[in-house]
């Protein structure tokens, strides 16, 4: 059996097959993306951005260490989200903040099918910052961390690790 699911604010009508977990909440855990009324514009996040800017959006590297889901909610207790990069300034302007051989969380997993990562905006991953022999198809890894390798790029890995992270918010 099939039935369409319609996440409250993501706006998305997505068929549910029995087993397949999809959608804000059943993936990520939330219905909005920016909850309790933000809409990702810095409400509730200090508007002087302690990280980088790219096109009007803050990107701020914080310690943590958190798991992915905490980090996913810590960003979204303060109007912002796990960073989305796009494009090859945002990853080279966010590794930027990140020191040698130093990680932190993004906002992508592939928790729903695996090999096929989607934004917390259920938005498919469309630019690939990928290092080399990434993703290495580890069936246990499901989150896209930002790796500072000597060279800046992205990585699959264990979504249970405890590590830094990387929030998003426009200014």
């Amino acid at each position: 059996m099939v039935r369409p699911l319609q996440c409250a604010t993501c706006m998305v009508r997505l068929a549910l097959a029995p087993l397949l977990l999809v959608g804000c909440v059943q993936v990520f855990g939330l219905d909005d993306p920016f909850p309790e009324g933000g809409d990702g514009s810095g409400s509730g996040v200090n508007e002087a951005c302690t990280g980088a800017v790219v096109a009007g959006t803050c990107y701020e590297r914080f310690a943590g260490p958190a798991i992915w889901t905490d980090a996913r909610d810590a960003c979204a207790k303060n109007g912002a989200r796990l960073a989305k990069m796009e494009s090859p300034d945002v990853r080279s302007a966010v590794g930027g903040l990140l020191g040698l051989d130093d990680e932190a969380y993004l906002g992508a997993t592939d928790e729903a099918q695996f090999g096929t990562y989607l934004w917390l905006d259920l938005s498919p991953v469309t630019y690939a910052g990928w290092l080399p022999t990434q993703p290495d198809g580890d069936p246990d890894e499901h989150c896209i961390i930002l790796h500072n390798a000597g060279a800046i790029g992205w990585e699959d890995d264990k979504c249970d690790d405890e590590r830094a992270y990387i929030c998003e918010h426009k200014l």
